[in-house]
């Protein structure tokens, strides 16, 4: 597998499969950077466009289901489908959310800076 060049460190992976593999940090301007391997053959991984611009501080990808994960960082979660796209969902603070777990019925319980603790269905 080749991963794309750039400046980014990367916090998080996560996968179904072998071909279906995420990997999130950030830039080194602090921006978010999220990959997916489809494991097409190629062996590249795919930069994700994500509907965020917001400076990411961290990140963890946790999945439930195959094509159904969750990215969380800095007061933000965001959940793909594999299909529909990514959905940023506002948590209500803006602390660092260090912990991620998902149930297999698709809710999301995220921990953070601050004793934060939140659900989403």
């Amino acid at each position: 597998m080749k991963m794309p060049t750039g400046d980014f460190e990367l916090a998080a992976i996560w996968g179904s499969s072998a071909t279906d593999i995420y990997a999130v940090g950030k830039t080194v301007a602090y921006k978010v950077a999220a990959l997916h391997y489809d494991g097409n053959g190629d062996g590249q991984w795919s930069p994700i466009a994500l509907p965020t611009t917001t400076t990411i501080l961290s990140l963890r990808a946790v999945g439930g289901r195959a094509g159904d994960v969750y990215f969380a960082g800095q007061g933000q979660l965001l959940h793909g489908t594999g299909t529909s796209g990514w959905k940023l969902q506002r948590a209500g603070t803006s602390h660092l959310y260090t912990g991620l777990s998902v149930h297999a019925d698709g809710t999301a319980f995220a921990i953070g800076a601050r004793g934060i603790l939140i659900k989403k269905p």
